[in-house]
């Protein structure tokens, strides 16, 4: 983790700015145990490399 480049600033606050408010619905009874093996799944991961866009790839 060292060679990891951490220079991720929080933004300003803005008034603008809305809480994420999410809306409620029920969940499905069963849970994916291996998500990794899953095809939807495939390629999802990514690793940045060198490319320090660490915040856009958690949010891509």
């Amino acid at each position: 983790m060292d060679d990891k480049i951490r220079n991720v600033l929080p933004d300003l606050p803005d008034l603008r700015d809305r809480a994420y408010n999410p809306t409620l619905r029920l969940l499905s009874p069963t849970w994916n145990e291996k998500p990794y093996t899953d095809e939807r799944w495939k390629n999802r991961i990514k690793n940045q490399g060198t490319t320090a866009a660490c915040t856009g790839f958690a949010l891509a």
